[in-house]
């Protein structure tokens, strides 16, 4: 009995479906009313129910390849975390701290460089002037260095020894006085010029007694008087010398003896001694702050080149020939080949899968040949998912950035390129 209720319970929950389609009484099987008299269905009731079949198919589709995606995602590999990420680079605007005249542009907009080259010079003449005139300066600074670090000469001490010992003679000599043959001579001589006084007074006794009776003129006597008078200043002058050699020298004159003794011994000294320690600090600090200044300049003169810091591509170059470029303002922008990741975001329920220094593998669009990288950032905070980057699980909007650095790029990734990081999952997890 309970069958049979079930049965009939059946039956008309499907004639009341088949009703509530049709709009009437009919049959769905048969097409015909509960009276079991012909009445088809009409266009209108035809469309409607075709419209709703193929909505439902719709419905249907959507949600199979709904189901098979997130299939695919979740449950297809479980042993790689796929993420979805944007290739990045570090942009660097290279300028100068001097400025000036741009003399020289050496590269093209998207020529790829390597580091170290030269890509713009600028005009700095008097630069490389100054640098002349410190070069010259530290070469007589050096020089002076030299010299006083290596000493006198041989021939400079043996001048120096020469002198003192000349004056060391002439001490000598002065303090031993004239010799006894000087004073002799000396006195000879004033007994000459007293004897030649002598005479000179006798012919101008007898010229004035032979003028007593007219028997010279004037003039003769005038004559002999004059020689007279000539005897007795020649005996004056041999006197004094004689008194001079028998006084020996002055006080004056030795003392002046002793000094210039004692500076040729100084002299002497100092050239044997060498420069003293503190010149030669002095000599090797101005050495020293030359090159300072020298170092100083070869800086300046170095910031008027512009040159690639690492392998890079150039991007940007807002300058000309000719130009002016102001100091601590870039003229050249490029990108950095080397300095190259792959920015990624790990949703929360994810992100006990990944560690630092992890092995993963990185491809691109319009490439299948995968390449090794390794995982060198976690974000210590999280963030929302961005709007350019959809998660692999739209329902988790808690996510860590990463950042992921290929092995080798070889020039296949692109700044802002799309590429996906397929992280391995151990068996651990």
């Amino acid at each position: 009995m309970i069958a049979i209720n079930n049965e009939r319970t059946k039956e008309a929950a499907a004639q009341d479906f088949s009703t509530r389609i049709n709009g009437h009484g009919s049959d769905s099987s048969l097409g015909r009313s509960s009276s079991g008299q012909g009445d088809p269905a009409t266009p209108s009731q035809r469309n409607r129910i075709v419209a709703m079949v193929a909505l439902l198919g719709i419905l249907a589709g959507i949600i199979c390849v709904l189901l098979l995606s997130y299939r695919n995602a979740f449950f297809s590999r479980q042993d790689e975390l796929v993420l979805s990420g944007v290739v990045e680079n570090q942009e660097i605007r290279l300028g100068s701290k001097m400025g000036g005249r741009v003399s020289e542009v050496l590269v093209s907009e998207g020529q790829i460089v390597e580091a170290g080259h030269l890509m713009l010079r600028f005009d700095v003449p008097e630069l490389i002037s100054q640098r002349s005139q410190l070069l010259a300066t530290k070469a007589i600074a050096e020089a002076k260095l030299e010299l006083a670090t290596n000493g006198p000469l041989p021939e400079q001490i043996e001048v120096a020894e020469a002198n003192l010992e000349s004056a060391e003679a002439q001490l000598a000599e002065l303090k031993a006085g004239h010799r006894k043959e000087e004073v002799a001579q000396a006195r000879l001589d004033v007994t000459v010029r007293r004897a030649e006084e002598s005479r000179a007074k006798k012919d101008l006794d007898r010229m004035m007694q032979l003028r007593s009776s007219n028997s010279v003129s004037q003039s003769e006597v005038e004559s002999v008087t004059a020689s007279w008078q000539n005897a007795s200043g020649q005996v004056a002058i041999a006197n004094e010398r004689l008194q001079l050699l028998e006084a020996g020298p002055r006080e004056e004159a030795i003392a002046g003896a002793q000094a210039r003794v004692r500076r040729a011994s100084a002299e002497l000294n100092l050239l044997r001694r060498g420069t003293r320690s503190e010149e030669l600090m002095q000599l090797e600090s101005q050495v020293r702050e030359i090159d300072g200044k020298l170092c100083e300049m070869e800086t300046h003169i170095s910031e008027s080149m512009i040159v690639s810091p690492s392998k890079c591509i150039v991007e940007v170059i807002p300058v000309r020939r000719g130009d002016i470029a102001m100091p601590n303002q870039p003229v050249v922008r490029v990108r950095s080949e080397d300095d190259l990741w792959i920015k990624a975001y790990v949703p929360e329920t994810e992100l006990g899968k990944i560690r630092l220094n992890q092995s993963v593998e990185i491809t691109h669009d319009g490439s299948t040949h995968s390449i090794p990288g390794r995982i060198v950032y976690i974000a210590s905070a999280s963030e929302f998912t961005p709007r350019n980057i959809q998660s692999l699980s739209e329902r988790q909007h808690q996510v860590f950035g990463i950042k992921v650095r290929p092995q080798e790029s070889s020039g296949i990734f692109k700044s802002g390129m799309a590429a996906q990081v397929r992280v391995p999952i151990e068996n651990d997890w």
